[in-house]
């Protein structure tokens, strides 16, 4: 009978050994999964947020385009209003020198 204690005892600790390495298994699979299902959400964020900032440069680009045509644009009329201001006022400039040369 003792013998049979002893080999009941063996049986049981082989048994219970074998259940807690099966749920080590199974903990190491489940880690494994969570591990690559939050790589897998992580890759999707970085992406979502890649789209994000290359659809906001592209933005930013087409406004500093509208910028610099604005730009253009108002300085081609200045210049053209100075221009016209110039043509329209060199006669009596080029008269106003010639005179004062003249006097001195």
């Amino acid at each position: 009978m003792p013998g049979e204690t002893v080999e009941i005892l063996l049986k049981a600790e082989r048994e219970a050994t074998s259940v807690i390495e099966a749920a080590r298994k199974q903990r190491q699979l489940l880690f494994e999964k969570a591990k690559s299902a939050s790589k897998q959400e992580i890759e999707k964020y970085r992406e979502s947020k890649e789209s994000e900032f290359q659809q906001e440069a592209h933005h930013g680009e087409d406004e500093l385009k509208e910028q610099k045509e604005s730009l253009q644009s108002s300085v081609t009329k200045k210049m053209e209003l100075l221009r016209d201001c110039f043509e329209v006022k060199k006669d009596s400039l080029i008269d106003m020198i010639v005179g004062s040369v003249c006097k001195v």
